[in-house]
């Protein structure tokens, strides 16, 4: 059986690093990004089961996402928002109010849980 594959998208070196090894011991496959381009080139090129984005990024997460709903609208539903701000994940609940928005730092179990639920369906 192959493994989910994951894209995260953080210009945080710390946060992909820890998502990344979070996801990986609870059995995903994940894929690294750093800004908008970067994530836009890897969703283009592979396939990818979800996706966890940081919303302050180069690009905007919230522009990552917005491209999901044009170009792989299938995605829509398993996709993680994570921020800093609380400004900013109360303009995620208000505006994408169906997207998981993770306030950080939070539980990393909370990003597991989330993961498996949204590719649950």
């Amino acid at each position: 059986m192959q493994k989910p594959v994951i894209l995260v998208v953080d210009d945080e070196q710390s946060c992909r690093d820890l998502y990344q090894e979070t996801l990986i011991v609870h059995g995903y496959d994940v894929l690294l990004a750093t800004s908008k381009e970067e994530a836009i080139q890897i969703i283009t090129a592979h396939e990818v089961d979800g996706i966890v984005c940081d919303i302050q990024l180069p690009g905007n997460g919230v522009q990552v996402y917005e491209f999901l709903l044009r170009n792989y609208p299938e995605l829509r539903g398993r996709f993680i928002f994570v921020t800093g701000s609380i400004e900013k994940k109360e303009f995620v609940e208000r505006t994408h109010n169906s997207t998981p928005c993770l306030l950080k730092p939070f539980p990393l179990r909370l990003l597991v849980d989330a993961m498996k639920s949204a590719l649950a369906g």
